[in-house]
């Protein structure tokens, strides 16, 4: 007979019946990802209840409209597209993810036969191996986003570690002018980006490559109407390419040349309660006006911000973190249930799975389920809220499609969102190996439901270690 163990990961082992079942609590276990002590209230939104979904679970509800919510019209295409502003999530019941409580180790129950006495076994939790510098997936987790300027003092984002060798030679960023949310003003200010090297953490001195917008609110600037609901995430060539080296590390820095800075500028878009694998580049501001010493950028209640950007090589290829939003949130549990459909350009030996999954009610376990089809590769379940680690050991070939499907038992509910990538920036800036998927009223739906639609331009927040 076949029964699975669960302890806090469910192992598929061979049991000889004795008349008795094998039965245990998933192990309680937290985020091994700890963010800085100034994103918990961002993580803690993260974990809030709003979701896309309906109570009465009509499918593909979308998140009411908010006061700063635009129209949710279907994107256009191309380098515009519909787009509206994000909602602030009101906190449920669930921690976040630096405050979930470490493993500990769990009993286990064994059920003999009637005429003997019940005995407990307590068995050792699993051990999941820290995040490390090579990861597979999206790796990056968000909840809407936020702009931010070049006003008085410059902006950064960094650092940014180079794939391989070669000459940057176009730089691409989110802009929106709008009204709404604070995200221009004036003329929109006279913007220069500088590529620059890491020296001890800072931006250095040297400029490597730049270049400047002298007049944004023109059409060959970064201009977008708002009133169009469109955001403009073109790919701006450089004025001098930067030659950079493979492993080193890099910062995109946008200082604002206007004579009266404070009152023209315009804001560039990050990912709120920003998080992600080893490598994460986020937003920086100078500390004072010319002091170029720079620190993390934490806006109030919404922690730190994940730049999005692309930079492009001269042979079309790239690398960066090319996504325009993070939210998008849905329930997972009971009959509702979340997965990515991955087939690998390339072999990839993974020894963990990570995924963003703040816990907003109950206490069942999160269990995640590679699979080749209908073959089940790997499984485990775990307790969590946050950035959730599993131990799932696999070898992923290329060319082979597999699903890594997440669900929840009834009565506990997990907050899923996704992430939305655009076609325009290069393949390297984003996950580009599969598509989000939801399941509700007993069918997949193709896509994850973004605006009312199910689309297959969004990926889960999760990446595996390798």
């Amino acid at each position: 007979m076949i029964r699975r163990l669960a302890v806090a990961i469910v192992i598929t082992v061979a049991v000889v019946a004795t008349g008795g079942a094998l039965s245990g609590p998933a192990t309680p276990a937290g985020s091994l990802d700890r963010p800085a002590a100034g994103e918990a209230a961002a993580d803690q939104a993260d974990a809030s209840s709003g979701v896309n979904t309906s109570p009465d679970g009509s499918p593909l509800a979308s998140r009411p409209p908010e006061a700063d919510d635009a129209p949710s019209n279907q994107p256009t295409g191309g380098a515009f597209e519909d787009l509206r502003l994000p909602a602030d999530l009101t906190p449920g019941p669930a921690t976040s993810g630096e405050s979930a409580p470490a493993p500990s180790a769990t009993t286990t129950t064994v059920a003999p036969p009637p005429s003997t006495t019940t005995t407990t076994t307590t068995i050792p939790p699993p051990l999941v191996p820290p995040p490390s510098t090579s990861w597979y997936g999206t790796g990056l987790k968000g909840n809407g986003i936020r702009p931010r300027a070049a006003t008085v003092t410059e902006w950064a984002v960094g650092p940014i570690t180079a794939p391989r060798s070669s000459t940057i030679e176009t730089l691409g960023l989110y802009f929106i002018f709008a009204v709404e949310g604070s995200y221009f003003s004036g003329t929109g200010g006279i913007n220069r980006f500088t590529i620059k090297p890491d020296v001890g953490g800072q931006p250095g001195s040297q400029v490597l490559g730049e270049l400047t917008i002298a007049n944004p609110m023109s059409p060959d600037g970064i201009w977008s109407d708002w009133a169009s609901r469109e955001g403009n995430w073109s790919q701006h060539t450089l004025a001098t390419p930067a030659p950079v080296s493979g492993g080193s590390r890099y910062w995109i820095v946008a200082e604002n040349l206007h004579q009266d800075p404070a009152n023209n500028w315009v804001g560039i878009n990050a990912l709120t309660a920003g998080g992600g694998a080893p490598g994460t580049a986020y937003v920086h501001l100078e500390t004072s006006s010319s002091s170029n010493t720079f620190t993390t950028f934490q806006y109030p209640g919404e922690g730190r911000l994940v730049g999005l950007f692309d930079l492009q090589f001269g042979d079309g290829s790239g690398f960066g973190q090319g996504y325009l939003h993070g939210h998008f949130h849905q329930v997972v549990g009971d009959d509702r249930r979340a997965r990515e459909f991955i087939t690998p350009s390339a072999r990839h030996t993974v020894t963990s799975l990570r995924v963003w999954a703040p816990r907003t009610g109950g206490d069942g376990a999160l269990t995640a389920t590679l699979q080749n089809g209908n073959s089940v590769v790997a499984e485990a379940s775990v307790v969590g809220s946050g950035w959730v680690a599993f131990p799932i050991e696999a070898t992923l070939e290329p060319g082979t499609t597999y699903t890594i499907e997440f669900s929840a038992p009834a009565g506990t509910t997990y907050s899923f969102a996704a992430l939305r990538e655009t076609s325009n920036w290069t393949l390297g800036s984003r996950f580009t190996d599969g598509f989000a998927d939801y399941y509700q009223h007993g069918a997949w739906l193709g896509g994850w439901p973004i605006w009312g639609l199910a689309r297959q331009d969004g990926d889960l927040m999760f990446y595996f270690t390798e």
